[in-house]
């Protein structure tokens, strides 16, 4: 059975791997500032091709909190605190499970779980019908829970979020996608934290283009904002992020059948 290689002793494979994530950090960024939510939905497909469904996964939780955290403190006025907290809560007790799968799973098993769980996802998410649920705190406790085990397995908490708010009819896009930057921001730590001593060795000089593209990427998608409405942005990011997580489901089947 083959492995998910994504090195080489000379660095050929590992040069490309990294030239593809900061390219998927920076066009994330940038769908995460137009959008809200756009840079799991963006960037997870591409990051998890490039370097694997464990160091891919991880590197998206990194870059998504601080994307995050830095959107936070620009809407921190419109969070929905009473809602997001419940959301938030359980997303860190699923992440208890999603953990437990990583450890337990093959390699090239998990990435086709990865990918399999990315385009159900996805697909979820735009078919959902809308204001199919009351508000209750069963409700947000269960999307809570799937969005921590999404992120913590796949990188992408975002999608149980959609579902959600379709479910519940939360109209209020501008405290939503407020809302999304707190609960990605707890959700990606405690992600974090649950495979802690696992993940991506790359040298401090990647890391530091890993957060400039960042930085440069919230700078673009701050300007984008204004001309690019948030649902014609997330259509975009839906598109790129389908495109990402095909590609991501062939290499795993070919992985697991090469």
């Amino acid at each position: 059975m083959a492995s998910w290689d994504v090195s080489d002793e000379r660095g050929g494979v590992l040069e490309w791997g990294f030239l593809v994530s900061a390219i998927a950090v920076l066009a994330g960024a940038v769908a995460q500032r137009v959008t809200g939510m756009g840079f799991v939905l963006l960037a997870v497909p591409f990051l998890v091709l490039a370097q694997g469904p464990v160091d891919g996964v991880i590197l998206a939780n990194w870059c998504g909190v601080i994307a995050s955290a830095t959107n936070l403190i620009a809407v921190r006025k419109h969070v929905d605190w009473p809602r997001i907290l419940w959301i938030s809560g359980a997303a860190v007790i699923g992440c208890l499970p999603g953990a437990l799968l990583i450890l337990l799973a093959p390699i090239n098993v998990l990435a086709l779980v990865v990918a399999l769980i990315t385009l159900v996802a996805l697909i979820v998410s735009v078919r959902s019908p809308e204001g199919s649920l009351n508000d209750g705190r069963g409700a947000r406790i269960g999307a809570g829970f799937l969005s921590g085990f999404m992120g913590v397995t796949a990188g992408v908490a975002g999608p149980a979020m959609v579902i959600y708010r379709k479910a519940v009819d939360w109209s209020d896009l501008r405290r939503f996608t407020a809302s999304l930057q707190f609960h990605f921001m707890v959700a990606g730590i405690a992600a974090i934290l649950t495979k802690w001593g696992q993940g991506p060795s790359f040298s401090v000089p990647q890391w530091a283009v890993f957060l400039s593209m960042l930085f440069v990427g919230a700078f673009i998608g701050s300007r984008l904002s204004r001309h690019v409405s948030g649902k014609l942005g997330l259509k975009l990011v839906l598109i790129i992020a389908f495109a990402g997580t095909i590609a991501t489901l062939v290499r795993a089947v070919l992985s697991l059948i090469g």
